[in-house]
């Protein structure tokens, strides 16, 4: 998952969130950037704790695993709010860049959903069925978000690149 939230935040730094009201790029990006920097440290953390848990059984595995997801889709959630209060920069095409960011987040809530139901039915008969079957959702998973992620390059604006280069919630996440 760790993999996932650098694939996902990478390009989003260039990006933005979906309200109404016109922000300069400047206080658009940062809103974005901190908003999608809180989202990949959680998340992150959430991930951190997870890999040290040595569950005692396949059935806790799953119940860990399902707490995790649970877990970073209300940390998504948070996030879709945040960028959608950012409002819609005041570049050219802003609103598209906007309505782009937000659909991101939804489709991302969306893949973790979907994972939810996916992880609520892994096998716990055997430890090694279980962590087969859990390592295939993961790579699953992986691979939808960064599909989601690459999607989000293409409408990088130089307004909002400026923007995000001087600004350091962009910045760390550029690290992220």
């Amino acid at each position: 998952m760790l993999a996932v939230t650098a694939a996902v935040a990478a390009p989003l730094a260039g990006c933005g969130g979906g309200g109404s009201s016109k922000a300069s790029p400047t206080s658009y990006v940062k809103s974005v950037c901190t908003a999608v920097g809180s989202w990949v440290t959680t998340i992150k953390g959430r991930a951190s704790q997870l890999t040290t848990i040595k569950p005692a059984s396949a059935a806790q595995g799953r119940q860990e695993l399902q707490s995790f997801i649970s877990g970073v889709i209300s940390d998504t959630d948070k996030a879709l709010a945040a960028i959608k209060s950012a409002g819609v920069p005041n570049v050219s095409n802003g609103q598209q860049v906007a309505t782009a960011l937000q659909g991101a987040f939804t489709q991302i809530k969306g893949v973790l959903a979907q994972s939810q139901n996916q992880a609520n039915a892994l096998p716990t008969g055997s430890p090694s069925a279980f962590k087969t079957a859990a390592t295939k959702l993961g790579t699953s998973v992986q691979q939808s978000l960064s599909g989601i992620a690459a999607g989000l390059s293409a409408l990088r604006t130089p307004d909002l690149q400026k923007a995000a280069s001087q600004t350091s919630a962009c910045q760390s996440l550029a690290s992220a």
